[in-house]
């Protein structure tokens, strides 16, 4: 793999306010002029998947997903600029898609706009033979099908990779149970950043914007706190959007998984003032205090990873009294490390620390916030380091 044309390192960056509608419209619309145009991306007759970041069934307050006005700029973008059909599907990591975009108002803006939702229920096999750690990918069917596929991200810190926009926005592409597989497979950042990165070029987006309106900073990308950030961050690259992205709410790129292999492997400069930024420079939105995720991934070398894993990153942890034993915990963990158990009259997940793989899947879909990170003493001092 080799760094990509400079073209290909363009990404424009917007200021927007609120999610009033006309704001919104007017933010996306100009993010993607400032890169040619919706008609630089998408052709007349095209059928063109926008896959949002639908993580649970969440109402559009909560900020968990892509907002349904962010939605709504895309879909019209890529009616006007041809596209025959317009779709928008995605998986979410528990429940039923449909619902899940009832509830967070963007399956309204599908009927309102003539967009399709279409839910990943049926899966296809698509081979990618230059893969790094992953030749094929079972994908849902629509991304299969689309002549262009649009990442619809929403900025976020992440429990496991640190932070989740245009390029792990694409992991909900994976139907079903395939996500839980692939987590147990891959279960250091390391590892997972470069299933991400054979996933990326696997699914080939054309294009990627990223909901920096609201974002979501500390214990994401469900259980966080919302930040006004007030910004549209969009380009054909997703590495380079997310590298932008990133830039603005102060992480650095070796802080990020999958940006420090995408830069390892070429397919990022090593700074974000190599790529061609247009519009708001990023500097002026930039955050200083945006607060990163309690867990902090570590690799270790393979001879020791395991040992070391299970002793120096955080470990998810139940609060009892915030637990309504609901089962998705148990239902999501890919390791099947968690049961539903009952002590002195109360219900309540109890996770087994022998089988937990520090994946914090539990943590990323509980939806009473009933998990949280702890490290232990050497831990936090490798933490704190």
């Amino acid at each position: 793999m080799a760094v990509r044309g400079a073209s290909m390192s363009r990404v424009s960056v917007v200021r927007c306010p609120s999610y009033e509608r006309d704001q919104v419209q007017a933010a996306v619309n100009q993010a993607v002029a400032l890169l040619g145009g919706w008609e630089a991306f998408i052709k007349p007759g095209d059928k063109v998947l926008l896959k949002p970041n639908i993580l649970v069934s969440s109402p559009v307050s909560a900020g968990v997903t892509t907002h349904p006005e962010v939605m709504r700029a895309a879909i019209i973008g890529c009616q006007q600029a041809g596209a025959a059909e317009v779709w928008v599907g995605d998986s979410p990591s528990v429940g039923n898609a449909v619902r899940a975009a009832d509830r967070c108002g963007i399956l309204a803006v599908c009927r309102e706009t003539g967009a399709q939702f279409r839910p990943f229920d049926k899966v296809v096999e698509r081979q990618y033979p230059e893969g790094l750690v992953a030749k094929s990918f079972l994908l849902g069917e629509p991304v299969t099908q689309a002549d262009k596929v649009i990442s619809m991200a929403k900025l976020k810190t992440h429990a496991f990779m640190v932070y989740t926009g245009a390029v792990k926005n694409l992991y909900g592409t994976i139907a079903g149970l395939e996500k839980g597989r692939l987590h147990f497979s891959y279960q250091t950042p390391s590892q997972f950043a470069r299933l991400l990165i054979d996933l990326y070029h696997t699914v080939q987006p054309a294009f990627s914007i990223i909901d920096g309106i609201m974002a979501m900073e500390g214990n994401g990308p469900q259980s966080g706190h919302l930040r006004s950030l007030g910004a549209v961050i969009a380009g054909p690259d997703g590495f380079a959007v997310d590298m932008v992205a990133t830039g603005i709410v102060g992480l650095r790129p070796e802080q990020v998984p999958v940006l420090a292999e995408a830069i390892a492997l070429g397919l990022l400069p090593a700074k974000a003032e190599e790529i061609e930024q247009l519009g708001v420079p990023a500097a002026d939105l930039r955050l200083s205090d945006f607060k990163v995720p309690a867990a902090r991934p570590t690799n270790f070398p393979p001879f020791m990873s395991n040992f070391l894993r299970t002793r120096m990153t955080a470990r998810p942890e139940i609060i009892v009294q915030k637990c309504e034993a609901c089962g998705i915990c148990r239902t999501s963990c890919p390791a099947q490390a968690i049961s539903i158990e009952e002590h002195q009259g109360r219900r309540y997940a109890v996770i087994d620390r022998d089988k937990c793989i520090r994946c914090y899947c539990c943590q990323e879909v509980c939806p009473h916030d009933a998990v949280r990170l702890r490290h232990s003493f050497v831990g936090r001092l490798v933490r704190w380091r």
